[in-house]
């Protein structure tokens, strides 16, 4: 009695929530009924890029005697920059210390070096006396032995003569002396002024080292940080660099471009020509007009130890003045790869691959063959084997 009590409630509260009928879905509420019908034809396909300047002024790190110099500060990624701020410093602390013990030196030795002046002016005094006393000297001997032999013994002749000999041969030697020390003299000095020199330009080097270190916006723009190669990411602070590395760009205002990636699976999809519309994503809402100007030959890695590949696609805006200088933002590209107008579509839904040629499902059953042009993601183009109107089932099922 239980159950027939329990059965018949159950059957009073379907009816109460049913209406005492039940409910089919008509053909209408479950959607149009598939067919080929006749209209326009676009495919497109979606990259992802960012924006580059096509022309960009490179901030470098400058020539010094060492080979790595860290980085000690540096202004913000991005940041608004102008022109002859200082964006960029390097360590110069050992430069500085360097530069401080080289001009010290340069001082010590300009100091020898008048002592060594002074000493020699003293020495070259010093001989130019004595070649003055040996010339009084030959004077005196030459006035002795003039004195003819008959008028004085034999053997003191021979003495007077002899001492001039003497003399002359004394002012030669102090002659010899005095050229000797003044040669000497000429040569210390070149080989002092030659050191001199090298250090004066040891010096000025480390003077300019010092100065380059400090790097300085050629114009006003956006300062963007380069990638470290080592690394892998941006340049920081602390970061250790080498000369002739472009630490920095600022892109020139109206020269923005979009870079994209293609994957090599893709490779032929796009060609140079195709139109395009990029999608900023600070402004998802409004499309930029493009163009493909150029596809890399070659695949590459996108990232260290990638199994994918990918092709680096540029595209050239039609008004670069319409984005922001901003090299970086992220980009949603969509190239037209295909555009038809009045031709006949089939839904992909409709169509049947297992075959070695594609046919379309008819709604009454069996299928045809049809010849297909290009598809996009709901569509595919009709060339043959199927007229406008033919009614279509789902090979899902459904209508």
């Amino acid at each position: 009695m239980k159950r027939i009590v329990l059965a018949v409630a159950l059957v009073a509260l379907s009816c109460a929530r049913g209406g005492g009928r039940t409910t089919v879905a008509s053909p209408a509420a479950r959607g149009p009924a598939l067919a080929v019908t006749r209209g326009a034809f676009e495919a497109h396909t979606v990259l992802t890029g960012e924006l580059v300047a096509r022309q960009a002024a490179a901030l470098y790190v400058p020539e010094t005697p060492m080979w790595q110099v860290p980085v000690r500060w540096m202004e913000a990624d991005g940041a608004e920059v102008k022109k002859g701020q200082r964006v960029f410093e390097f360590d110069n602390a050992t430069f500085a210390s360097t530069l401080e013990e080289r001009k010290v030196n340069l001082l010590v030795s300009e100091n020898d070096r008048q002592r060594q002046d002074a000493d020699f002016e003293s020495n070259i005094a010093d001989k130019d006396f004595a070649v003055e006393q040996k010339k009084t000297a030959v004077a005196k001997a030459e006035v002795e032995a003039a004195v003819p032999e008959a008028l004085r013994p034999r053997r003191e002749w021979q003495e007077k003569q002899l001492a001039l000999e003497k003399a002359r041969t004394e002012l030669e030697k102090v002659l010899e002396d005095l050229a000797a020390a003044k040669k000497a003299g000429e040569a210390d000095r070149e080989v002092w002024r030659i050191s001199y020199e090298a250090a004066r330009r040891e010096i000025a080097i480390a003077e300019r080292s010092v100065a380059a270190l400090t790097l300085r916006a050629p114009a006003d723009g956006i300062l963007v940080v380069s990638e470290n190669p080592r690394e892998r990411r941006k340049v920081m602070v602390g970061d250790s660099v080498w000369p002739g590395l472009a630490v920095a760009r600022i892109p020139e205002r109206a020269g923005m471009q979009v870079e994209a990636a293609l994957y090599d699976v893709d490779d032929g999809l796009i060609a140079k020509g195709m139109p395009a519309a990029c999608f900023l994503d600070a402004e998802p809402g409004r499309p930029v007009k493009a163009v493909v100007l150029d596809i890399a030959p070659i695949a590459q890695e996108p990232a260290p130890n990638s199994l994918r590949r990918t092709l680096r696609a540029v595209l050239r805006l039609e008004d670069p003045s319409s984005v922001p200088p901003r090299p970086g933002t992220s980009v949603r590209v969509e190239v037209e790869v295909a555009k038809r107008e009045n031709v006949l579509l089939a839904p992909r839904a409709s169509l049947d691959y297992s075959t070695r040629k594609p046919h379309v499902l008819l709604a009454g059953g069996g299928s045809t063959e049809v010849r297909l042009g290009p598809c996009n993601a709901l569509l595919c183009v009709v060339e043959s084997g199927a007229a406008e109107g033919t009614k279509l089932r789902n090979r899902w099922g459904g209508p």
